[in-house]
């Protein structure tokens, strides 16, 4: 929404008070923000444990290759959850909605080549469970704030480590309880070793079975 914000500012008045809120936020966002504001000042409360107690974290260790295997296979396992799984880049979201579709699954996907009016369509059959499960990057992610999406799955693992709470945030909201699973592959590690520092957890890893 860069281009947006830029037409924005351009009306508004230069003497302003200007406020930006986030749950996370990456050196090129922080940039875009400073370069925004005059005489900025940073607020940043961090939590010792970043990561919701409401959610069970487990990893499975897959060849890349592999995975839409074992998307398929935890989709069919269990039918009636609302899933929302994560990919690295819109060019992955639309394989693995075709990769579904070949097996008989519908889903949705939410990505920066989908116009405003296609991402309300999505997020609302999402919500109210005409489809079951959503394909999201991680950009076009930010808003998605529904109740009762049972399992987050990191498809891809993010390559900013703070993006994997944002995440699995979006389930285990409130009272409820929830599920991420993240799909490893072999040159993904390096993701997953910067994924457990950042939140000061090891992750348990999954006994795959075939």
């Amino acid at each position: 929404f860069i281009h947006d914000i830029r037409q924005l500012v351009k009306i508004l008045p230069k003497k302003r008070q200007t406020l930006f809120f986030s749950a996370t936020i990456d050196s090129e966002i922080k940039k875009l923000a400073y370069s925004l504001v005059k005489d900025a000042i940073r607020i940043q409360i961090s939590p010792k444990d970043p990561v919701s107690k409401n959610v069970d974290h487990s990893v499975g260790f897959i060849a890349m290759d592999d995975k839409r295997f074992f998307l398929e296979r935890l989709i069919k396992e269990h039918p009636e959850s609302r899933i929302l799984v994560f990919v690295r880049t819109k060019v992955r979201a639309e394989r693995v909605s075709a990769a579904l579709a070949r097996v008989d699954i519908k889903s949705l996907t939410m990505h920066g080549d989908k116009e405003q009016k296609e991402r309300i369509l999505a997020l609302r059959q999402f919500r109210d469970g005409a489809v079951l499960v959503l394909i999201a990057t991680d950009v076009s992610a930010r808003g998605i704030d529904i109740d009762g999406v049972e399992y987050v799955v990191n498809y891809d693992l993010p390559e900013q480590a703070e993006n994997y709470v944002h995440r699995v945030g979006r389930t285990g909201r409130g009272k409820k309880r929830g599920t991420a699973i993240a799909f490893c592959s072999p040159e993904e590690k390096p993701l997953l070793d910067a994924i457990e520092e950042y939140t000061g957890n090891k992750i348990s890893v999954l006994e795959i079975t075939r």
